[in-house]
C-alpha cells in the first residue's frame, strides 16, 4: 500500500498566519496542492493509505471539494479529506486545530446558504496506489498518533453523516462536488442545520483534545467555550449574508472581517482558559494569535485578477 504525507510551509505572514498544508505521496513524486502550493515543505507525517482513493477525494482541482475558501474550510480541511485513506489529519501543522474549531475536521458541509455546500466525497469503494506512488517509506512516529485520531476521523465522519446525509457520498459520483454546488434561496432550516453541524464539530474537538492530551476542561470552562463558539457563528453568518449582497466585489471586506472574527474568537478563549487549557484545545500558545486566511490564496482565487494556481505554484 502507498504512504501518503502531509506537509506544510509557512505562508507569507509568518508568525502571524497558519501554515498552508498539503498533500503528497510517499517520496515526493505526486501531491495536491489543496488551495495553495505542493512542493518546497516540511512532512509533518505520514501513514499507509490508498493514494488511488486520495486522488479520487482530491479531484482534479486538488480541493477535494472544499468549494468555497475561508466558508466551506482552507487548506487544512482539504488535507484532511484527501488524507482519510492514511487515517491521519494535518493535526500538527500550526493553526490547524484552529482551523478544525472553526470549520471543523473535514469543512462545513454547506454554510446557511444553498449556494455554500461542499459534499464530502469519501470515495469508500476506491483503493489500490497510483504507479508514481509506489514507495514503502514512512515516518514511524506517526503511526501512534494515528491510532489516536482515528475515532475522531469516524466520528467527524458519521456527524456529517447524521446531519447532511446528501451531501456525504461513499460511492463516486459523474459528478465532481464543485459541479454538484447549487444556488437556492437563503433556507432558515438549512441555515439551523448549518449551525448544528458546527457546534457538533466544536463539542467533538474539545472531547477529543480532552482524550488525548489527558486535560479536562471544567464544566464551566466547557459552557462557556460553547457560549464563545456560538457567538462566532452568528457573526460569521452575518458577515457570509453580507458578501452574497455585496456580489464579487465584497471578497476583501469578508476576508478582513473573518480574520477579525479569527482574532476575536481566539481573544475570547484566551480570557476564560488559564495557559495550559488553551494550548491543550487549539496547540498555539495562549498569548499569541493568528488568523488562517493566506494573503497569496485570496489573491490567487479572489483577486481581481485572479487565475488557478498551477501546480507547486506558491505564488499567483
Amino acid at each position: 500500500m502507498g504512504v501518503l504525507n502531509v506537509c506544510c510551509y509557512p505562508t507569507k505572514l509568518a508568525l502571524h498566519a497558519a501554515d498552508h498544508a498539503y498533500v503528497e505521496c510517499g517520496g515526493g513524486g505526486y501531491g495536491w496542492g489543496c488551495w495553495g502550493g505542493k512542493n518546497g515543505g516540511t512532512t509533518v507525517r505520514s501513514a499507509h493509505g490508498s493514494t488511488k482513493r486520495a486522488d479520487a477525494i482530491g479531484e482534479p482541482d486538488e480541493r477535494a471539494g472544499v468549494t468555497h475558501y475561508l466558508i466551506n474550510g482552507v487548506c487544512h480541511q482539504s488535507a484532511n479529506r484527501i488524507l482519510m485513506p492514511a487515517l491521519i489529519t494535518a493535526n500538527g501543522v500550526r493553526g490547524h486545530l484552529l482551523s478544525v474549531s472553526i470549520f471543523g475536521l473535514f469543512g462545513r458541509p454547506s454554510a446557511g446558504f444553498g449556494m455554500f455546500k461542499a459534499p464530502l466525497y469519501t470515495r469508500a469503494g476506491v483503493s489500490g496506489d497510483l504507479d508514481v506512488c509506489l514507495y514503502q517509506g514512512i515516518h514511524t512516529s506517526s503511526q501512534s498518533r494515528a491510532v489516536a485520531e482515528r475515532g475522531f476521523i469516524d466520528e467527524s465522519v458519521r456527524l456529517a453523516r447524521e446531519i447532511y446525509p446528501e451531501l456525504v457520498l461513499d460511492t463516486d459520483s459523474n459528478l465532481s462536488a464543485s459541479q454538484q454546488t447549487t444556488r437556492e434561496p437563503w433556507s432558515s432550516s438549512e441555515a439551523e442545520r448549518a449551525a448544528k453541524f458546527q457546534m457538533e464539530s466544536f463539542k467533538l474537538l474539545v472531547r477529543h483534545r480532552a482524550i488525548v492530551t489527558g486535560k479536562r476542561f471544567a464544566r464551566a470552562q466547557y459552557h462557556e467555550m460553547m457560549k464563545i463558539r456560538e457567538r462566532f457563528e452568528l457573526s460569521r453568518e452575518a458577515i457570509e449574508r453580507e458578501f452574497v449582497e455585496s456580489g464579487q466585489s465584497g471578497w476583501y471586506r469578508f476576508v478582513r472581517n473573518f480574520d477579525e472574527l479569527t482574532r476575536e474568537f481566539q481573544e475570547s478563549l484566551a480570557a476564560i482558559l488559564p495557559g495550559q487549557d488553551y494550548e491543550a484545545l487549539l496547540d498555539i500558545s495562549s498569548d499569541h494569535r493568528m488568523v488562517l486566511s493566506d494573503p497569496d490564496i485570496v489573491e490567487s482565487i479572489y483577486g481581481p485578477e485572479s487565475r488557478p494556481r498551477g501546480p507547486g505554484s506558491r505564488s499567483p
